[in-house]
């Protein structure tokens, strides 16, 4: 994790969109991997962040007060990511 995720989100730092595919518990067990994530959250950046539903970390935390939020489920899996695609186009723009 150490050597492919926090190097990954290392160099999505240089890009218009920061995507973090998903952060678990098992990732939080991580602190490098913590202490960029937290480093990504701080930039102005757009971020795209898969969260895990039973991350109670700190930092999990944070992305859900911060970030807008959507939970996907069976019923909108199809609808959601046309809805996601857009406002990510619209913030790179």
């Amino acid at each position: 994790m150490n050597n492919i995720g926090v190097a990954s989100i290392k160099n999505a730092m240089n890009s218009g969109l920061i995507v973090i595919d998903e952060i678990a518990p098992m990732e939080f067990k991580s602190p490098e991997f913590i202490r960029i994530v937290e480093e990504a959250v701080c930039r102005d950046k757009n971020m795209l962040v898969v969260l895990h539903q039973k991350s109670s970390h700190p930092v999990a935390e944070r992305i859900r007060k911060e970030f807008e939020v959507f939970t996907v489920t069976p019923e909108n899996r199809e609808v959601i990511v046309s809805t996601i695609a857009q406002k990510i186009t619209i913030g790179l723009q």
